[in-house]
C-alpha cells in the first residue's frame, strides 16, 4: 500500500538541467553528398581495371555505401556505358571494371 508524504516537494525531483540539454539542438553534421552513378564511377573506377572484390572493398569503407549499393551502382554504370567489363589476366576467368572509352556502348 502506498501513502503520500505531504512534506516532500515533487518539484525538487525534476531535473531541469537534463531537460535544457535535451532541448538544445545538436550542431548539424555536414551531410555527405548522396552516391549517384557518376560520383561512384569518378571515385572508384579508373582506366586501370579493378576486380569486383577490390571495388567492393574500397567502396564499402565509404559512408552510405553497402555491398548491395556498390553492386547496384556498378550495374547501372555498366548499363549506361560509363564503365566496361574486362577479362582480367590469370586463371579463373575473373572480370574487372574500367572506365569505358569515349563513345562506348549506351
Amino acid at each position: 500500500m502506498w501513502s503520500v508524504d505531504d512534506t516532500l516537494d515533487p518539484a525538487s525531483l525534476k531535473n531541469e538541467r537534463a531537460k535544457k540539454q535535451k532541448d538544445r539542438k545538436k550542431p548539424e553534421e555536414p551531410k555527405t553528398p548522396a552516391w549517384d552513378v557518376e560520383r561512384f564511377v569518378e571515385a572508384f573506377i579508373s582506366e586501370e581495371p579493378i576486380s569486383l572484390a577490390e571495388l567492393r572493398e574500397r567502396a564499402a569503407s565509404e559512408p552510405g555505401l553497402s555491398w548491395r549499393r556498390v553492386a547496384d551502382l556498378q550495374s547501372i554504370a555498366e548499363d549506361q556505358g560509363l564503365i566496361e567489363r574486362i577479362r582480367l589476366p590469370g586463371r579463373g576467368g575473373r572480370w574487372g571494371y574500367a572506365i569505358a572509352p569515349k563513345g562506348g556502348t549506351q
